[in-house]
This record gives structure tokens, C-alpha cells and sequence, in this order.
């Protein structure tokens, strides 16, 4: 159910996202900073414009696409390195934050108040 879904992300430690090196990227920015903002650390692939979307060791873990090994670590660096982890999660919800829709708002209106002449 829709509304389940909110609880179900916010207990996500991280977020892997798997994409072969050859393959389209296509991703979802919002589903991602939902994510974030729940605090899950992203798992990226150095792919596409996922590189971004997140900034690798301050709101997520990035690993050369298309290589499992390298996915697999930087979910078992999650899983073990708690203090890591906790720096990360803060990281991706202070991210998120800055990509919510009143801090883009606030953005739009302080460059137009600038354009104007305002400030």
C-alpha cells in the first residue's frame, strides 16, 4: 500500500543501485532524495548523471559500474563501519534538505530578488 511506504524506505540502511556499464541510466532524482531524506545511504554506480546526484564519501558510496564485487564492499562498509555509516546517512538527509522544494523555492526567489536588484 501507498502508504506504507514511507516506514518500509526509512528502515533501508542503504540504497544500491545496480547498473551495468553499457546499460541506459535512468534513475529517479526524487525517489532518490525521498531516500536521502530517510536517511539511506546511497549506493551509486559511477554512471551517468548519478555522479550528480550525490558526492561519494559525504552522502553516498559510489563503485565503478557494472562491478558486483565493488557494490558488494561498499554495502559491507555500511553494515560494519557503523560511525562511517552514521556520517554518511547525515550527509544524505542534509543533502536532501537542500534539494526540498522550499529550499529550491528560497533559491529561485533570492536569484530573481538579485536579478532585481534586491536583496
Amino acid at each position: 500500500e501507498h502508504h506504507e511506504i514511507g516506514p518500509y524506505v526509512a528502515s533501508f540502511d542503504a540504497l544500491p543501485l545496480t547498473y551495468d556499464p553499457d546499460a541506459p541510466c535512468y534513475f529517479s532524482p526524487l525517489k532518490l532524495a525521498e531516500a536521502m531524506a530517510c536517511g539511506a545511504v546511497p549506493v551509486l554506480p559511477r554512471l551517468g548523471d548519478l555522479e550528480n546526484a550525490a558526492t561519494h564519501e559525504v552522502d553516498a558510496l559510489f563503485y565503478p559500474a557494472g562491478d558486483l564485487d565493488a557494490l558488494v564492499s561498499a554495502v559491507r562498509v555500511l553494515l560494519e563501519d557503523r560511525p562511517r555509516y552514521a556520517r554518511l546517512s547525515q550527509g544524505a538527509v542534509a543533502s536532501a534538505r537542500e534539494k526540498s522544494w522550499n529550499a529550491i523555492a528560497a533559491f529561485v526567489l533570492a536569484q530573481t530578488l538579485r536579478a532585481d536588484g534586491r536583496k
